[in-house]
């Protein structure tokens, strides 16, 4: 029978070894991921990167796995492999990461039908997506917030809609200055959908994503403003989001110039055509009109 003056030596000779196998796992995927941030990798460099985040990974260093999901979704160091990728990160998703649950999310919504899938298992695939997407809205994550608002809001991959639902989490993604949600917003706000309607605050959301980039919430201001609007200031700016969002190759865009700006002076036009200009400076500098 071992003595009880030995039970404290070998429990700590025990901690030390499963502290070491711990950091050499961390290790593993630390050099992993600082090469792969290289750029020009040789394919054994890559190759390389790809086995210790493997390694990592099967240790089960949650990091590590969507890491791994990540590189088998990209064909990087290995080849590309979406049920791979798939498996990973649900493995991570299941240890309730949210990242990992919204990758999970998207990549099970974003695929066309795969061979061999019949329509009833993509509509489960669909619903799964779904759900992962509200596991790590309700964690938080501003972009799965976003997501799962929009397909609320539109009643998305079979979802009934629920735009006073979708509004909560649409909101609280558009705090964190997500524009996907502000644009949303807008068009929530311009409609009364699941909010009260206040054209202001549609105007003030559409204007905050079209501000920052958004070509859809660029049409959507461009089409709220109207270009055949009784204000000329009104008319002009409304031209000239949507000139923005036309050369982006919006469809909104294209229509609502098409339909409504026959009737637009070739004064006022040109006048939404400099302001566009002015507009874009003013948001690749981060300067509001």
């Amino acid at each position: 029978m071992m003595k009880p003056e030995f039970l404290p030596i070998i429990l700590s000779a025990l901690l030390a070894m499963k502290a070491a196998g711990g950091n050499t796992v961390a290790a593993s995927y630390e050099e992993a991921r600082s090469a792969l941030k290289q750029t020009n990798l040789s394919p054994a460099e890559t190759g390389r990167a790809f086995a210790l985040m493997k390694q990592a990974a099967e240790a089960g260093h949650l990091p590590a796995m969507k890491g791994l999901a990540y590189l088998y979704e990209s064909g990087i160091g290995t080849k590309k492999s979406r049920t791979i990728a798939l498996e990973w990160y649900r493995r991570a998703a299941d240890q309730d990461d949210p990242v990992s649950q919204f990758n999970l999310a998207h990549l099970l919504v974003s695929h066309p039908q795969q061979p061999g899938e019949t329509p009833e298992s993509v509509n489960s695939r669909m619903t799964e997506g779904v759900e992962w997407y509200r596991r790590a809205a309700d964690h938080g994550l501003t972009r799965a917030c976003s997501a799962y608002g929009v397909i609320l809001m539109r009643g998305d991959y079979q979802t009934l809609p629920d735009p006073a639902k979708a509004a909560r989490y649409l909101i609280k993604a558009a705090d964190d200055n997500d524009l996907e949600a502000m644009n949303a917003l807008g068009l929530m706000y311009q409609s009364g959908n699941g909010v009260p309607y206040d054209l202001g605050a549609a105007e003030t959301y559409l204007r905050n994503a079209a501000m920052a980039g958004h070509v859809k919430a660029r049409a959507n201001l461009g089409d709220l403003l109207d270009p055949n609007a009784q204000d000329r200031k009104r008319r002009i700016e409304a031209i000239a989001w949507l000139t923005l969002a036309e050369k982006a190759q919006d469809p909104v865009a294209r229509r609502v110039l098409s339909v409504k700006g026959q009737a637009v002076s070739p004064d006022d036009m040109k006048a939404g055509r400099t302001m566009a200009a002015e507009l874009e400076r003013q948001a690749q500098t981060g300067k509001k009109p």
